[in-house]
């Protein structure tokens, strides 16, 4: 009962993205298969509280800056998703906490990290 709710945007204009995830309740990230997580970072840069999956990269990404939720059970999606909805000091806190966390993933710190991994491979012998 909810086709009436939910608008399916497709590709979207990152002008109008930034503005979604700055007037956003929150960003919902239930993916079953994520390499690294980027629309996260991107929400919690915003400001965008975020609930994502807690699998794959994810939960490693979020830290303590989001909920988690196991992307097989729709009673925990929906949990998470009327706590955001019904505390606005949970939106507010998430939103402090995913700037502060976001900000640990700039190019520059993942430059420095994707060195030192390097040359930590380069001074292993095999």
């Amino acid at each position: 009962g909810l086709s009436d709710h939910v608008r399916r945007t497709g590709r979207v204009r990152a002008a109008d993205l930034e503005c979604m995830y700055e007037n956003a309740i929150g960003l919902l990230f239930p993916s079953q298969y994520e390499g690294f997580g980027l629309p996260v970072v991107e929400a919690m840069r915003k400001g965008c509280p975020v609930v994502a999956a807690d699998n794959t990269a994810l939960p490693e990404v979020v830290g303590e800056a989001g909920l988690l939720a196991s992307s097989d059970s729709a009673h925990e999606w929906a949990i998470a998703m009327n706590r955001l909805l019904d505390d606005e000091t949970l939106r507010s806190t998430l939103s402090v906490a995913g700037r502060e966390r976001a900000a640990q993933f700039s190019a520059v710190a993942s430059a420095h990290l994707l060195i030192a991994a390097y040359r930590l491979a380069l001074a292993t012998p095999p």
